[in-house]
């Protein structure tokens, strides 16, 4: 057994609960920032973080989570016990507390995640309009890397064309909206304006938009509606990375604020 797998075996000596949290670390001895990542699991012994790929393992470092209407701000103490950057596209790092008051803090937030009420009830439902069936593989990579929302279950739905998507937002709503926007296509912009012109899906979803950049117009029009627009081709981790990011900021949306 190698160092970094008897760390983690040490952390997971406490329950671990599959919870996700907003997280932004700093220093452990300043307030200089060093990353913003999200949780994949919380027990009263630490935490294991996703998209901090830039922390070592041994660094002392202040963790500030947080979660739109499940918990205000709360700072930790601790040092980085493994990290390892393939673990997935998005890097993922084990952080370990300290002092016997954040250990209370980790572990009634575990505890909090096992309850019925912050467990989502239904699938997390994702729609993806993509013609381009490589393209379309490529998105559901980067959502099955990002562990809380797959064990909520997720529902994935690829359409091949504007028509199509539109009955499937109109049948039911979607958690997030994936559009892979062509020039050629006029579902592209049909899609764009009725996401725009409907108060449900901005109210409920998240909408990400991917397209090339020899459209400025769509690209304009695109950033306009979409939480996030990339440009194709885009990494595969700069979807992971902004999706996780976007679930903590938008996660105020959904009833059910936990991801477990």
């Amino acid at each position: 057994m190698n160092d970094d797998q008897q760390a983690r075996r040490d952390l997971r000596r406490d329950p671990r609960r599959l919870l996700m949290l907003r997280v932004d670390v700093r220093e452990g001895g300043d307030d200089r920032a060093l990353a913003s990542a999200w949780t994949a699991d919380v027990s009263a012994g630490g935490v294991s973080l996703r998209g901090a790929k830039s922390l070592a393992r041994g660094q002392i470092v202040r963790m500030s989570l947080s979660f739109p209407g499940l918990l205000e701000p709360m700072d930790v103490l601790g040092d980085v016990v493994w990290a390892q950057s393939t673990l997935s596209v998005a890097g993922g790092v084990g952080v370990r507390v300290w002092s016997s008051l954040d250990r209370e803090r980790l572990a009634h937030l575990a505890q909090l995640a096992g309850r019925p009420q912050t467990r989502r009830v239904r699938p997390y439902r994702v729609v993806i309009m993509e013609t381009d069936p490589l393209a379309a593989l490529t998105y559901r990579i980067a959502l099955d890397e990002l562990h809380p929302v797959s064990s909520a279950h997720l529902e994935l739905t690829l359409t091949r064309g504007w028509d199509e998507t539109r009955e499937q937002l109109e049948a039911a709503p979607a958690d997030m909206i994936i559009l892979g926007l062509h020039p050629k296509y006029r579902d592209s912009k049909e899609a764009l304006s009725f996401v725009r012109g409907n108060a449900a899906i901005g109210n409920k979803s998240i909408v990400v938009a991917l397209a090339g950049g020899d459209d400025p117009d769509l690209l304009r029009h695109a950033s306009l509606v979409a939480d996030a627009t990339f440009v194709k081709p885009v990494p595969l981790a700069r979807i992971v990375d902004t999706i996780g990011h976007l679930l903590n900021r938008r996660a105020e949306k959904h009833a059910n604020v936990a991801y477990i």
